[in-house]
């Protein structure tokens, strides 16, 4: 199982230099029940990072679980910032395994797809 927060924290390191601090990456759910969907804030933590990348902050798709529905917000993020930190110089492609598409399972009912909130 994909790791997609763990992945985002990544991309972010690789701009910053730094590690990501606490309250710089806000996951927001929008229910108390499923299904759950959730939005990933990066508005604080990319303050000041040239960043190509209409947006800040960006919404998964609906899953079964919070935990799955953070995943797949953070997937989003992760599919969007790796192409625009890269193409403004801001972070260094790092040699890994390729990642899965966001289009991946998250478990074996949900599956992710990207919705960008415009800001």
């Amino acid at each position: 199982k994909l790791n997609h927060k763990g992945q985002l924290n990544e991309v972010l390191l690789g701009a910053l230099g730094r590690p990501v601090a606490e309250g710089e990456v806000v996951y927001r759910t929008n229910s108390d029940g499923p299904p759950f969907v959730a939005i990933v804030d990066l508005t604080t933590v990319l303050r000041g990072v040239a960043v190509e990348a209409s947006t800040t902050s960006f919404e998964g798709s609906a899953s079964c679980t919070k935990e799955a529905a953070e995943q797949s917000a953070a997937a989003c993020a992760v599919n969007e910032l790796k192409n625009t930190l890269v193409a403004a110089g801001t972070r260094r492609p790092q040699k890994s395994a390729p990642s899965e598409p966001a289009s991946q399972p998250a478990d074996e009912a949900c599956q992710f797809i990207c919705k960008v909130e415009l800001s």
